[in-house]
């Protein structure tokens, strides 16, 4: 008997070196079925090295939006790096100039794989013309074209804001009804004007957007 409880400290000893770090040998009330009538504590049982604990959990971590840009294990289908994401992100709060902050020279040019559109060309259509304004003083190529031959600048009259539009509805309204044909002509004439380096806000911006200095 002396000799049974000798083995069965020792495989005990053995299985408090090989059980992970990151999970406490105490009985918690995490797991339901091992509490209920007829079931013992997880670490009670003797069981292969390949059984995992209930609660056993992978190292996480919080993640970024610029993040997905830069990993090789993250598809990227779009080819898109920091400086596309950062163009396309018109939020008051400024993260995506904090992300076109990050950019190299060569990732501020770069054409993406779904119409050959640079960061500048996303900015226009995107309905973000501070980020248009940031790039050109960063030496994004003006005259750079997609897959169809068109500057970034050629888009703004037939897809200006095609795939994102800045918040507008908090602006002026009729009736309590927000007026489209009021905004469109001012938003258009913020994003021509910000291709000569100039930004006038309107009543349709928010705070948060004018308070982005570029």
């Amino acid at each position: 008997m002396a000799v049974g409880m000798d083995t069965a400290d020792a495989a005990d000893k053995k299985e408090e070196e090989i059980w992970p770090g990151g999970i406490p040998r105490v009985s918690t009330r995490i797991v339901k079925w091992e509490h209920q009538l007829g079931h013992r504590p997880f670490n009670s049982y003797k069981l292969p090295k390949w059984v995992k604990h209930p609660d056993a959990q992978k190292p996480t971590m919080y993640l970024q939006p610029e993040d997905f840009m830069g990993s090789r294990k993250r598809h990227n289908p779009h080819g898109w790096n920091v400086a596309h994401v950062g163009a396309q992100c018109g939020m008051f709060e400024g993260q995506g100039f904090k992300m076109l902050e990050k950019a190299t020279l060569e990732e501020i040019n770069a054409r993406d794989y779904m119409e050959g559109w640079t960061p500048l060309h996303w900015a226009v259509l995107s309905d973000n013309p501070k980020a248009v304004i940031w790039l050109l003083k960063h030496g994004a190529d003006r005259d750079a074209t997609d897959s169809k031959g068109r500057k970034a600048e050629d888009l703004i009259d037939d897809h200006w804001g095609e795939f994102y539009q800045r918040y507008w509805e908090s602006g002026p309204k009729k009736d309590g009804l927000i007026q489209p044909d009021k905004v469109y002509p001012k938003r258009l004439k913020q994003m021509k004007d910000a291709f000569q380096l100039k930004f006038a806000e309107n009543e349709y911006d928010l705070d948060g957007y004018k308070a982005v200095e570029v």
